[in-house]
């Protein structure tokens, strides 16, 4: 079964993670990004002028990442991750 959402109207599909699996750090300057973890458990990583601030994420939970903020998800247990996402402008931190 695929979920799909709209994501500045086109159709993005769920992603599916392995354990140990980091998420590209990127930051969305067109708004915000909606995250609902449907299966599993991932940590999601945020970047402030305060340090890093990290939030576990539990299926059926809900997280909104701020406008502009860099971020990263790291997966600590299997599952599926459904996202909304303003893509116009996204930018990805170098590897």
């Amino acid at each position: 079964m695929s979920f799909f959402v709209a994501a500045i109207g086109v159709p993005t599909p769920e992603q599916r993670y392995q354990v140990g699996f980091i998420l590209v750090e990127r930051r969305h300057p067109a708004g915000e990004e909606i995250l609902t973890l449907l299966s599993g458990e991932m940590v999601v990583v945020l970047d402030t002028d305060a340090g890093e601030q990290r939030t576990a994420l539990k299926p059926g939970e809900t997280f909104i990442v701020p406008k502009g903020v860099w971020h990263r998800g790291i997966v600590t247990a299997p599952g599926r991750l459904m996202f909304v996402t303003p893509g116009a402008g996204t930018e990805h931190k170098p590897v």
